[in-house]
């Protein structure tokens, strides 16, 4: 029951002495030894997110790097289990946020290495195409906050990745999810299904009442970007206008597969 309210606690201490937790021999490790404890059990698979984000947040990508390949490999070996007899679980809609954010911090060209590092060529790509694009809906129930990374994080994943020329399906997939999130309502139906487990996994008493207190303020890694649909229409434009003879019909023959609702989202972006 207490657990929510720990994890809020080192994220907060995360977000306040990060360099005390690298300098210290043997803390990051110990932080990272939780997180793979927390997303072993599917009562606190959300909290695990929790505390990866803001250690992707605060710790710099020359520490954390080592670390990368291991996380990433908990996460798809997670991910492999959780999909196993239905792809919309509560676990996918917070990984891809945490992908997203990996992305939005990192890079997309790091996210593609990394993970096509751990398990060959073709990976992203199988991931967006068969998961990512299943859990378009409950990704818009998504606090304002991290719908923006997921809106960065597939953007750029759109923009500075081969995706176009070597997967285009996945490609449209990408930016079917973009579309989605930005113009579609939220569906409230879709909250029940996806974070009836996280509720559940609260449980309210008084020594939770007294660590709830602790203040967290997490950063946002892209607070300059006020406007996220703005950034993403600016992004798609700028992409769709640098690409060469042979990519631009690529890019019209996937534009030519998307409804016409979502093409009428594209004419508003472009």
């Amino acid at each position: 029951g207490n657990i929510p309210a720990l994890v809020d606690l080192f994220r907060a201490y995360i977000s306040r002495g990060m360099a005390e937790v690298i300098g210290m021999e043997g803390a990051l490790l110990g932080v990272l030894g939780i997180f793979q404890k927390l997303l072993a059990a599917k009562s606190t698979e959300v909290n695990a997110f929790s505390l990866i984000n803001a250690i992707y947040i605060y710790c710099p990508q020359a520490t954390l790097g080592q670390y990368v390949p291991t996380i990433v490999d908990l996460l798809m070996r997670k991910l492999s289990k959780a999909v196993e007899h239905d792809k919309v679980v509560p676990y996918v809609k917070h990984m891809i946020h945490s992908q997203c954010l990996f992305v939005t911090i990192f890079g997309a060209p790091a996210f593609f290495q990394t993970l096509e590092g751990l398990r060959g060529p073709g990976l992203v790509a199988n991931m967006i195409s068969n998961v990512w694009i299943a859990n378009k809906k409950p990704l818009s129930s998504l606090s304002a906050l991290d719908k923006k990374h997921v809106l960065v994080g597939v953007t750029k994943l759109m923009v500075e990745t081969p995706l176009l020329e070597s997967f285009p399906a996945t490609w449209l997939h990408l930016l079917q999810i973009l579309l989605s999130l930005v113009y579609e309502q939220h569906d409230l139906a879709m909250d029940f299904k996806v974070d009836e487990e996280t509720a559940e996994s609260r449980e309210f008493d008084g020594h939770y009442s007294k660590l709830s207190y602790a203040a967290i303020s997490i950063l946002d890694p892209v607070a300059e970007i006020t406007n996220v649909h703005s950034f993403a229409a600016a992004q798609v434009q700028q992409f769709s206008r640098s690409l060469t003879p042979e990519r631009a019909t690529i890019f019209q023959q996937a534009l030519a597969q998307l409804s016409p609702a979502e093409r009428e989202g594209v004419q508003k972006m472009l």
